[in-house]
């Protein structure tokens, strides 16, 4: 008797808007997309992704690209926990705690700073296997 049916997801409005400019695999095209795009969704969506560390950005990007080709569960656990092992010792995490959480002071300072800087061979090596002693294994 209590229960309601809940409204529709606010994405779904968007889903076509989202298929368009996400449509890529490429960080500065997705950029390039939304800043095409003179609505006010497209601009809101664009000042939120300035806002996060173009690093971060372009590894979740791949890590959605290549989570499609891994075998099972426990392949794609193997990628997760050699993207947090090198993520974590990269400056951009120190950089988003002390902005973000530590200081509040929400004005983080990237590195690189912008995605043009963050090289292909900087995310292969973030996604590079960890020596064999290091990888993660199921139990």
């Amino acid at each position: 008797a209590l229960s309601i049916t809940p409204p529709p997801a606010r994405i779904e409005g968007n889903a076509a808007l989202i298929a368009k400019h996400f449509a890529s695999d490429r960080y500065e095209d997705i950029l390039a997309s939304l800043e095409a795009d003179d609505s006010e969704w497209a601009a809101k969506e664009l000042a939120v992704l300035r806002t996060k560390s173009p690093q971060t950005c372009k590894v979740a990007l791949r890590q959605l690209r290549d989570s499609l080709d891994c075998a099972d569960f426990a392949e794609n656990m193997a990628m997760e926990y050699r993207i947090a092992a090198r993520v974590l010792t990269r400056p951009d995490f120190a950089e988003g705690v002390r902005a973000l959480i530590v200081d509040k002071t929400n004005d983080p300072k990237w590195n690189p700073a912008t995605p043009e800087e963050v090289s292909d061979e900087l995310i292969d090596s973030i996604f590079a296997p960890l020596p064999a002693d290091k990888e993660w294994k199921p139990l």
